[in-house]
């Protein structure tokens, strides 16, 4: 799996690709389905609360103020190298031009047949940053679905628990885990100094990977955000 720690946006390099999601459709003969063994799904998501951004990739924008706690994708994207450039979307408008990166350049390698989620999020200081997560899409155990969690918050190592019992440890911003559980909704929550600071419902489907992103400040602006990714 692709280390948490790699540079940001290889998804929105897709959207400067026209060609991209014709190569995605189904093949129509053998030929066409070697091409698509050759794609990548992309995901993208802005995890930075009070930022709208611009996404360049080989100094071209493809993105275009890109709102907070909201995903881009899945995208398809060929196998390859691009350069990224993250903007701000109101300093870009206020020059008039391309503003100095928030984050980049960077030059980022997609792999084929990967499923990627890119965030852009805050460290423990409060710094913008960004990670790619390459998510797990092995296949599953019949009525068993995949939690992953991510932590991008600015906010303490915490504790991940399901229906009250210990799902993940521990957690820092940056990291992520995951465990294998049964289909079933359960009441998740994330314990932070040994109180629960956040719960939720979650629906775990069979033979998919549910995804919770914890991201924003705590408390002012911590939330989290859920992507589901079906297992081969």
């Amino acid at each position: 799996m692709t280390s948490l720690r790699t540079k940001f946006m290889i998804g929105a390099a897709a959207l400067a690709l026209p060609g991209v999601l014709l190569a995605a459709s189904a093949p129509a003969n053998a030929a066409a389905a070697r091409v698509t063994t050759k794609i990548a799904k992309v995901t993208v998501f802005h995890g930075i609360p009070g930022v709208d951004v611009n996404v360049y990739v080989n100094d071209r924008i493809t993105l275009k103020d890109f709102k907070p706690s909201t995903f881009a994708g899945p995208l398809s994207l060929p196998a390859g190298t691009y350069k990224i450039d993250i903007t701000s979307y109101q300093s870009d408008m206020t020059a008039g031009m391309k503003s100095a990166d928030v984050i980049g350049p960077v030059s980022v390698k997609v792999a084929a047949g990967h499923n990627y989620t890119i965030a852009a999020y805050l460290t423990t200081m409060g710094k913008p940053t960004a990670t790619v997560l390459d998510n797990n899409i092995s296949m599953l155990p019949a009525k068993k679905g995949r939690v992953t969690v991510v932590h991008l918050a600015n906010a303490p190592t915490v504790k991940i628990t399901a229906n009250g019992g210990t799902l993940i440890a521990k957690l820092s911003n940056g990291q992520h885990a995951q465990a294998v559980v049964p289909a079933s909704t359960y009441k998740v929550g994330i314990v932070a100094g040994g109180m629960t600071v956040f719960s939720t419902k979650l629906p775990v489907a069979a033979g998919v990977n549910t995804i919770v992103y914890a991201y924003g400040t705590y408390p002012k602006t911590f939330a989290v955000a859920v992507q589901k990714v079906s297992a081969k």
